[in-house]
């Protein structure tokens, strides 16, 4: 998610901060503890389940989450009441980037040999490649954002601008980043194609590296500042413990958990607040819960569904997708110019996905500040 920078800070200011609030969680301890903090106990699951039993979580949140994810702050933009005056004031301009962005993939994906020296398979691997970056950025001001989001004021009252924190959110998906390079020379290296056996040692010594400076960065960040709230260490923790995993997790089990911890927490996160707008969430926690439950039911719905059709890097075989009830329209979709459709929905549904993140948590906009704020700060005002 994009970070909720200075959120507690100006809402310090404006009287309404949630810091002051004795409830430090988003939603509850059951629920933080599941969605947010799921490096916590997805990253343990890594080491105690063989690769067949985690290959089915991992097929389990693809379908349910993945793009419920995607999909979940277009949601709290375009969906939600309190975010009305942003689409007042934004409205056009969020649907003609929108729509810019589908057109703009659309043209690579169906006319990159015509306009450009490049094969389609390189443009599409072009885009990937884009996509994996801003991924990285994407992921780097989710993580800062829960922190500051867990953070609670100094003793002066003044929230602390959390810059040590977004320093070692960058560290730890640079971290993340290095081990793939690790993971990837080893893997060329037993292939044969990479034969020097210098790098053997090369390999070794960087993982050891690696993993000890996220550990000890960890360490550092938790014991340094003493005032940090329960949710904030615990999300420092996850984060450290997600990134050391990375250097000795077998990679491609870690990047399933890498990717599935950020689908949960933009999810959590989203349908907490996204449930709170309008005037039915009250002290009836009963009511509260099923307009949680309804809230979350409607983004996995549409996951369930789209899921199957927009997996057109063949992450799931037709064999255990939900496709497979439906063979003819498995064959139809496998196929172009339908197999070309559904790559410029994939993709473009993903840059979108950052795009509108930007959107609904750019604090430095006060009018979006509010937005959220309003969401965000609702939850403390029934407790």
């Amino acid at each position: 998610m994009k970070p909720v920078v200075r959120l507690l800070l100006s809402s310090f200011r404006s009287k309404s901060s949630l810091a002051h609030n004795a409830n430090p969680w988003v939603q509850s301890p059951g629920w933080d503890g599941f969605w947010l903090h799921s490096a916590l106990w997805l990253v343990p699951l890594t080491v105690l389940l063989d690769h067949t039993v985690w290959s089915g979580i991992y097929l389990l949140a693809l379908f349910s989450v993945w793009i419920a994810h995607r999909f979940a702050s277009a949601w709290l933009v375009f969906g939600t009441s309190v975010y009305a005056p942003l689409r007042s004031r934004d409205g056009v301009r969020l649907r003609n980037t929108l729509l810019w962005i589908v057109v703009l993939v659309g043209v690579v994906v169906f006319y990159a040999e015509r306009l450009f020296p490049l094969q389609r398979g390189e443009a599409l691997l072009g885009l990937l490649l884009l996509d994996f970056a801003l991924s990285l950025h994407h992921y780097t001001k989710q993580h800062y954002g829960l922190l500051q989001l867990y953070r609670r004021p100094t003793r002066s009252g003044i929230q602390d601008s959390g810059y040590r924190d977004q320093r070692f959110c960058y560290f730890v998906v640079g971290a993340v980043a290095f081990a793939e390079i690790l993971h990837g020379t080893s893997f060329l290296q037993d292939s044969g194609v990479l034969g020097c056996e210098l790098l053997t040692g090369v390999i070794d010594g960087g993982t050891a590296v690696g993993f000890l400076a996220v550990a000890g960065g960890t360490f550092w960040g938790l014991g340094r500042n003493r005032n940090r709230s329960l949710p904030n260490q615990l999300y420092l923790g996850g984060l450290g413990l997600l990134g050391a995993s990375a250097f000795v997790v077998d990679p491609i089990v870690f990047l399933m958990a890498w990717t599935m911890q950020h689908w949960l927490v933009n999810l959590g996160l989203v349908v907490a607040m996204s449930a709170r707008d309008g005037k039915a969430f009250t002290n009836n926690r009963s009511l509260n819960r099923k307009k949680l439950g309804f809230t979350l039911a409607g983004l996995v719905l549409v996951s369930v569904i789209l899921s199957p059709i927009l997996d057109v890097e063949g992450a799931v075989s037709v064999q255990v997708s939900p496709l497979a009830v439906l063979p003819e329209l498995a064959s139809w979709l496998a196929h172009e110019p339908w197999l070309g459709f559904a790559t410029v929905l994939a993709l473009s549904s993903g840059f979108a996905h950052y795009y509108l993140d930007r959107a609904a948590f750019r604090m430095r906009d006060p009018l979006t500040r509010n937005c959220a704020g309003a969401l965000l700060n609702s939850k403390n005002e029934h407790d």
